[in-house]
């Protein structure tokens, strides 16, 4: 039996994210975590203020996110703490939204 398409109205996916961490002397080190995004109509993106996009889809979009650490290497329990923290760091906000983008259009994550 061929599969076939399934159309649903939400969909919420793991996706991995790739956040470049910057560090002192201009470089950088790649760390990764797999954040939970619940997938949103373009109708509710549009009603986001532009100045704000990135912000607001993260909000509504982020649902959970798994792999983190802190410091000492325990395991991050997701919370809204944890959430609004990853959003208002620059390097995560940004690999966030990449991560989101690859997700929301079905394309394959990258290695």
């Amino acid at each position: 039996m061929a599969n076939g398409f399934v159309l649903t109205k939400t969909l919420r996916v793991e996706w991995p994210v790739k956040v470049r961490v910057p560090l002192d002397g201009g470089r950088v080190t790649e760390q990764t975590f797999t954040a939970v995004f619940q997938v949103q109509r373009d109708s509710d993106v549009k009603k986001l203020e532009f100045a704000t996009l990135d912000v607001g889809l993260l909000q509504e979009a982020l649902v959970g996110a798994k792999g983190i650490k802190t410091p000492e290497g325990e395991d991050v329990e997701w919370d809204e703490e944890v959430k609004e923290t990853l959003i208002e760091l620059p390097h995560t906000r940004l690999a966030l939204v990449a991560a989101y983008n690859e997700a929301s259009a079905g394309r394959r994550a990258k290695n």
